[in-house]
């Protein structure tokens, strides 16, 4: 009877040391919370042993592997949440691992899958007109995007600044500019808006207002070099802006 009674104790105890799957990852969340990426992949790797039907684990340790630096692992983590239940987050994130990687044109495909997925997942908007822009220079698809993006989310001021560089590669210097004043109102501590809104007020001969952007934008230490810009600083009256050397 005493051994039967200590086998039960013994098990007990074991059983009160026991994670379950949920446990893990809260375990895995906290740690990845702190940036202990590696302790994080650790937890969901014992969370993933438990619930392997779990999408949303796959996707958390993909997202502490892509901190660590494991490309391949976090696609295999993203592509595992997809096959066992597909939706815009995984899509999303195994895009800007491939984007990580120069993979242009996977990202844009993953993006786009994303958007399928769920329309209103807004971050897979401005991803894909980041790369329409930069990499693809295809500025009036970008715009489209990022123009989806401010509708879902219309107090996003990094999305108008986006937007306010897009027009005016685009050569629509008003509504660029009107993008960069709606960002700096929702935003005015991104100074360097001050010095993108004032190149297009230059261009659109508004030297007064060109004039304060550029000097709030050297008030925060924003370095001009172009030196069209510099030119056009050293003529703006003294008082309404700092001169240029």
């Amino acid at each position: 009877m005493r051994l039967t009674v200590t086998l039960l104790a013994l098990l007990f105890s074991l059983a009160s040391f026991a994670q379950t799957a949920d446990e893990l990852k809260a375990s895995g969340q906290q740690r990845y919370d702190q940036e202990d990426y590696a302790g994080a992949q650790s937890a969901f790797d014992r969370a993933i042993a438990l619930k392997k039907d779990d999408a949303e684990l796959y996707i958390l340790r993909g997202n502490a592997r892509l901190q660590l630096k494991d490309g391949k692992g976090a696609i295999e983590d993203y592509s595992a949440a997809i096959a066992v239940k597909p939706s815009a987050r995984a899509y999303h994130n195994r895009g800007i691992v491939k984007k990580n990687a120069k993979d242009y044109d996977g990202a844009i495909a993953d993006y786009t899958k994303a958007i399928a997925t769920d329309p209103s997942y807004k971050y897979a908007y401005q991803s894909r007109a980041l790369l329409l822009t930069v990499e693809k220079e295809d500025n009036k698809a970008a715009l489209a995007d990022l123009q989806k993006y401010i509708q879902l989310d219309p107090g996003d001021a990094e999305c108008y600044s986006l937007s306010g560089v897009v027009r005016g590669r685009l050569g629509d210097n008003k509504n660029a500019i009107a993008d960069f004043t709606r960002a700096l109102e929702l935003d005015s501590k991104n100074t360097d808006v001050y010095y993108y809104r004032g190149v297009l007020e230059m261009r659109e001969q508004q030297q007064t207002a060109a004039c304060a952007d550029f000097a709030q934008a050297i008030k925060a230490g924003f370095e001009i070099t172009d030196k069209a810009v510099i030119d056009f600083i050293k003529k703006c009256p003294k008082g309404r802006t700092y001169i240029v050397n």
